[in-house]
């Protein structure tokens, strides 16, 4: 663990125990507030039941004084009537003791009430405890979560980590395969300081003849250094089979684009600015190879010369030429049971949407063989993707 992240680590332990913090402040107003309201329940309660006292009291009173005034007039009646007065009294015996009775059952019926209202009460605050319990259940569960959100991620984090690293080796081990071979190369030209490969090739094709001298020359001068010999012949030889090539596609050319029988009119028309094309690019720079390649729409004639790679068709819109160095990578499509038999997509730096060539009668591996060789001698390197 390097220091940012052990910083940053802090600072999120600072900011959830900030949280923290006020999470408890909020709980304790919300128990103050709890408290009022249940001390003023309290004193509510009281002061009904005081009311209540005083209610029965003041009743109780004034039955008591009726009873007197009731008595009174009763022993003035007494006087004349003593035998009715009694059975007066008895009945206002059993009256009071009805009353008495209906008073009790009523007191007993308020305190059953109040009682009730009390085991509310504490069901309420039990289920409020319960529910408390449950939040902070919640909330340790959601830490967790959270927990192990964050190692998934920094586990995540260092995976991608040593996967770019691997990536990132596996690239320098291929530059330093690319910049041995150019150091190998190199050892070679040097030993011998007067010629290097850009003098030894001439700039025009010579012919077959010509080149062939050459050739004896370089094995009867005895004083010339092996590596010298041996790069020159090589030189000439691919000299030799590219003059050979290029006479082979000038008499392609000529056959099909100049025999109106295997041609429609509009591809007769169009013969000579091929030809201008090829030509164009025949004195710039040396043609290495090429194939026909056919599709719904284009067909026509792929190059491979020293720097480029050239497809020529009837059509502007369909003819291009790709410089090597700008190949990123190049997919390799399988033979198919519907008769395709050859299908390239190349990708270059200034288009990332392919440029497509299919049915190239087969030539799918001579082809990425020799870009390859091409891109090495100008010291450039792709990815080739099979699928």
């Amino acid at each position: 663990m390097s220091k940012k992240d052990y910083s940053q680590k802090i600072k999120e332990l600072e900011k959830r125990f900030e949280k923290l913090e006020k999470e408890l402040i909020s709980e304790k107003k919300l128990n103050e507030k709890l408290n009022k309201r249940f001390q003023g329940m309290t004193q509510e309660v009281n002061g009904n039941k005081n009311r209540k006292e005083i209610t029965t009291k003041l009743d109780l009173d004034q039955n008591h004084n009726k009873n007197i005034s009731l008595q009174n007039k009763n022993n003035k009646k007494s006087d004349q009537n003593p035998q009715k007065e009694k059975e007066k009294e008895k009945e206002k015996e059993k009256e009071k003791e009805k009353e008495e009775k209906e008073e009790e059952k009523e007191e007993e019926k308020e305190e059953e009430k109040e009682e009730e209202k009390e085991k509310e009460k504490e069901e309420e605050k039990e289920e409020e405890k319960e529910e408390e319990k449950e939040k902070e259940k919640e909330e340790e569960e959601e830490e967790e979560k959270e927990k192990e959100k964050e190692e998934e991620e920094e586990e995540e984090k260092e995976e991608e980590k040593e996967k770019e690293i691997i990536k990132n080796n596996k690239e320098l081990k291929m530059r330093l395969k690319s910049l041995k071979n150019d150091l190998n190369r190199i050892k070679e030209l040097k030993q011998f300081n007067s010629h290097s490969l850009e003098t030894a090739l001439p700039t025009k094709i010579q012919d077959r003849d010509t080149l062939l001298e050459q050739k004896e020359q370089l094995a009867k001068q005895k004083h010339a250094l092996p590596a010298e010999i041996k790069l020159r012949e090589t030189i000439i030889q691919r000299q030799i089979k590219n003059s050979e090539r290029l006479n082979e596609i000038n008499e392609r050319l000529k056959t099909t684009f100049r025999n109106p029988t295997t041609l429609r009119p509009s591809m007769v028309t169009l013969q000579d600015k091929f030809l201008q094309k090829s030509f164009e690019f025949n004195k710039k720079e040396l043609v290495i190879d090429f194939w026909y390649a056919k599709d719904n729409k284009k067909k026509g004639i792929f190059f491979i010369t020293s720097s480029n790679v050239c497809f020529l068709t009837q059509r502007k819109k369909y003819s291009y030429l790709l410089p090597i160095k700008d190949i990123v990578t190049i997919t390799k499509l399988k033979e198919t049971k519907n008769g395709v038999q050859c299908r390239l997509y190349i990708v270059t730096k200034l288009q990332k949407k392919p440029y497509r060539f299919t049915n190239m009668t087969g030539y799918k591996d001579i082809c990425l063989t020799t870009l390859q060789k091409v891109a090495l001698n100008l010291g450039h390197d792709f990815k080739i993707i099979e699928k």
